[in-house]
């Protein structure tokens, strides 16, 4: 009590009084009862809520639909790509579980998130006669039997992936393993009782189930082996199929997971824990890239992170690193950090950008990383070995990295590309880094730089970059200057610029932290120019070598805009540009040595000498002055990477009797990854230097959808063939070589499935193939005539596109392009418009071929069957007709 006051106040006016400074200053949520109540019926009340990850997973997927079943409390979790696909999926799902049951879904509770508010999706419900009940905005608490399972889900997925090591992007594969082992396990929420149990009414076994991410040995088929081949491959478990009786295996060379029931399991072992490390990032990490307005200018965000360095790791022979995985917010090794604050993030002018399912698409403060336990290296070391490879490993544990790093982080300074700005508060992590590494002319490794790398995930169109394509020299266009080469005898030399994004100067004012090797406390760096790892450093640097090689006199040809041609009197030079290499040719060395300067002026650049390697093929010239364009260790390579280097060498690449596609319920081939990796091994060798392959690797590509032993069988065959002509290649000769010349051919219906034709074309010059072809028309034809007709048009275009870079070149021809085709119905049709009742069909663009006849362009002539070089492309072949026709290729040894 107090004295010096009157208290005449009863306790009724006490307990009434209202006073609104009070209710201004003191209010607050009021406290959520526990709710008791439980849904009488299975479906009788779902709860749905949507759950965004930090990054992408392996299988695509950004987002999980967690759903509850109040009645049983079992949980279900839906993977998604994209918000938008949520109610597809959920749709999906009711329909499913209510076929299943006979139940129906009475009422859905779900938050006032887009994807639940979508026309389709409340249209979808009062179709339905499904309820639909929303929470407050703010009060997940409402719809709390989905929102702490939320919660709860996620710290399983990272007890898994802690305690098995393995990769964060496995956290789909975890989730769904540990949604099902909750739904085996009692609830509290129903008195104890196990959710399956009271889903399907008879107790659930848990048998099948087996400790995550555990060593799991996958017993191969017998047809998928040899005799001498191991019977079984070491892969880790990471769950059971929903709609299969099968284990999940995860690959770590492929990155896929594969279902099998023949397994054998080593629960103790976990593979991943000393191959690989896990490191979940934040679920908001802080844009790595950003642009500034100019009212911002003193708000410099950082650009770059990085994985702190690792302890050195044993490289095996036969494997390197997967693609860069910047795209795919490859997560970094944790290391204990001290807690910093970070930038707090700004508005921007135009809004938030469109969720696009971005790693890192909103601006936040990230959380400290997670401590994990030390691992040797991630799944990059798994990966089969391609000619050209990126290894960080090998670059931080090469001989005296530190120095490497510490002179690649100053250029970026000596080469004005960055300015030190002003921090307003410390930033934590220093960029990433990167080494490239290159398989030149023999088997060794040798380490071709290190660099620094930008994390493009987080770049958003529009804002941080606009444009970013940016060309490349055509195949056919180096093979076309290679041959002029061979024909004139000119000089090809070769030459790269190095470092060369760092000279390309940004559109975009962009920062970044400071990377090591640079001592700048308290500072980070302003960009000017472009740096390895931007969207736009491709587009960029493309800009600034043209607006250079067009200072020095070359000017871009219309028909390949990364060839350029230089007139010096009445001789012409040439270069060829595939992004940082340049291939000089012309018949002057001076010339060459004055081009060579002024770019020296400009960039560093390596003299390369003669040309010896271009993008994997080998150059060879020889004492008669021919060219012989080869990839014979680009085969060596793939033949040792498929265990076909000691195979029996076979005469053609294909059977001639091989028919997949009347198969009657075909064995299908355990391992699609394998067969698309072989398929497109063969690819890149039949788009460069062997057409002899385009046939036979354009009929197996029809089956990579679903390839069957067979197919496979089929496969190993066309290695077979090559390693009996490793050493082929195409050969260009010297001297007065005749104008290009074409020959056109079609397979009539040669799908026995769709009907469709198969068409081909090939056109030498200097007496070997610079251009070919071999794919399937568009549209079945009624007759030879009509399919000829369109592998005529289809050539036609080619013979344009040769007839206008030879053009440029310096190089015209007043006399049309021969284009030779074996149908004397088609060749007519291609003069006047005969047969009108049998070809009114034809679509007009397919009547390019006779437009083309007519302004003189292209001329058409018969030539006998049996001389029709372009039959190698529509069919398999018997040995004799194939090693004819491969020969008037201009294929050979050397």
């Amino acid at each position: 009590m107090v004295t010096g006051v009157a208290w005449d106040y009863s306790d009724e006016e006490c307990r009434t009084f209202n006073c609104n400074a009070c209710l201004a200053s003191k209010a607050h949520a009021l406290p959520f009862a526990r709710s008791k109540s439980i849904a009488s019926q299975r479906l009788g009340l779902i709860h749905v809520d949507l759950a965004q990850m930090p990054h992408v997973s392996f299988g695509g997927h950004r987002y999980m639909l967690v759903i509850v079943d109040d009645h049983t409390r079992k949980h279900w979790c839906i993977l998604l790509a994209r918000k938008s696909d949520t109610f597809p999926r959920l749709r999906n799902w009711i329909l499913e579980v209510e076929r299943a049951t006979g139940d129906s879904v009475k009422t859905i509770r779900s938050d006032n998130g887009g994807e639940f508010t979508l026309r389709s999706f409340v249209d979808f419900c009062c179709s339905k006669g499904i309820r639909r009940e929303l929470t407050i905005p703010y009060t997940p608490q409402q719809n709390g039997r989905v929102e702490r399972p939320n919660r709860t889900i996620k710290e399983g997925i990272l007890a898994l992936a802690y305690s098995a090591g393995v990769d964060s992007r496995l956290w789909g594969e975890a989730a769904m393993y540990f949604v099902r082992c909750k739904n085996m396990t009692p609830h509290a929420g129903v008195s104890g009782e196990i959710p399956d149990a009271r889903w399907y009414g008879y107790a659930p076994d848990v048998s099948s189930l087996r400790t995550f991410g555990c060593r799991a040995w996958h017993c191969l088929p017998s047809a998928s082996r040899s005799a001498l081949d191991p019977k079984a491959m070491p892969l880790i478990f990471v769950g059971l199929d929903d709609h299969s009786k099968a284990y999940r295996l995860f690959n770590p060379a492929t990155r896929k997971v594969l279902l099998s029931r023949n397994v054998l399991f080593h629960e103790s072992e976990f593979p991943a824990s000393t191959q690989i490390h896990a490191s979940f990032s934040p679920a908001n990490p802080l844009p790595d890239v950003v642009a500034l307005r100019p009212d911002q200018a003193d708000l410099p965000q950082p650009l770059l992170a990085v994985p702190p360095p690792r302890s050195p790791a044993p490289r095996a022979e036969q494997l390197t690193p997967a693609p860069d995985a910047s795209d795919q917010g490859s997560p970094a090794l944790a290391r204990n950090v001290p807690d910093q604050e970070l930038p707090a993030p700004f508005a921007s002018d135009q809004g938030s950008a469109p969720d696009q399912g971005s790693p890192d698409s909103a601006l936040s403060t990230p959380c400290p990383s997670p401590r994990l336990r030390p691992s040797s290296y991630d799944f990059s070391a798994l990966c089969l070995a391609p000619e050209f490879s990126d290894d960080v490993d090998d670059a931080l544990h090469s001989p005296a990295p530190v120095c490497y790093l510490a002179d690649a982080a100053a250029a970026l300074l000596d080469t004005s590309s960055v300015d030190p700005a002003e921090l307003v508060a410390p930033v934590r992590d220093p960029p990433h880094w990167r080494a490239a590494m290159a398989s030149p002319q023999a088997d060794e490794w040798r380490l071709a730089a290190r660099r620094l790398v930008a994390r493009r995930d987080s770049q958003r169109s529009g804002i941080d970059f606009d444009e970013t394509f940016a060309p490349v020299a055509k195949f056919t266009s180096i093979r076309a200057l290679l041959a002029l080469s061979a024909a004139r005898g000119y000089h090809v030399h070769q030459a790269d610029i190095d470092k060369a994004y760092l000279h390309g100067k940004l559109d975009k004012p962009l920062y970044m932290r400071v990377p090591e090797g640079i001592a700048l406390p308290g500072k980070v760096l302003q960009l000017h120019r472009s740096l390895y790892g931007l969207r736009q450093a491709g587009r960029i640097w493309n800009d600034e070598i043209d607006s250079t090689l067009l200072g020095l006199g070359y000017v871009a040809t219309e028909s390949d805009h990364c060839v350029y041609i230089k007139t010096v009197g009445d001789v012409h030079h040439y270069i060829a540009l595939y992004v940082d290499d340049l291939l000089m040719i012309g018949p002057s060395l001076p010339e060459i040595e004055r081009t060579l300067q002024g770019l020296e002026r400009c960039y560093g650049v390596k003299r390369l000498g003669e040309a010896e390697y271009v993008l994997g093929i080998q150059i060879r010239r020889s004492s008669d002055g021919s060219i012989t364009l080869s990839q014979e260790q680009y085969l060596k390579d793939i033949l040792a990477r498929f265990g076909m280097s000691n195979a029996h060498p076979v005469a053609t690449p294909m059977k001639s009797d091989l028919h997949l596609e009347i198969e009657i319920n075909p064995a299908p081939f355990a391992d699609r990854t394998r067969y698309l990796q072989a398929i497109g091994s063969l690819m890149y060798a039949s788009t460069g230097t062997r057409p002899d392959l385009a046939y036979a690797v354009g009929y197996l590509a029809r089956f990579s959808q679903s390839p069957s032993e067979a197919a496979w069988g089929a496969v190993k065959h066309a290695f077979r063939y090559l390693a009996g002509t490793l050493s082929h290649g195409l050969r260009y000769s010297r001297g007065d070589p005749a104008p290009v010349i074409g020959y056109s051919d079609c397979n009539w219906g040669a799908c026995v499935l769709s009907s469709k034709s198969t068409m081909g074309y090939a056109f030498l010059y200097a007496g070997g193939a610079i251009s070919w072809s071999s794919r399937l028309q568009s549209r079945v034809a009624d007759s030879t005539c009509d399919a000829e007709y369109l592998a005529l048009s289809h050539a036609g275009k080619e013979a344009i596109f040769l007839r206008q870079l030879f053009g440029e070149l310096g190089l015209p021809s007043s006399a049309p392009t021969l284009v030779l085709g074996d149908n004397q119905g088609a060749n007519t049709l291609t003069k006047n418009p005969v047969f009108h009742a049998r070809t009114r069909h034809i679509r007009l663009r397919e009547h390019f071929v006779r437009d083309m006849v007519a302004l003189g362009d292209i001329a058409v002539q018969y030539i006998n069957t049996a001389d029709m070089t372009a039959d190698i492309f529509t069919k398999a072949l018997a040995r004799d007709l194939f090693a004819r026709h491969r020969g008037r290729l201009g294929i050979c040894p050397p």
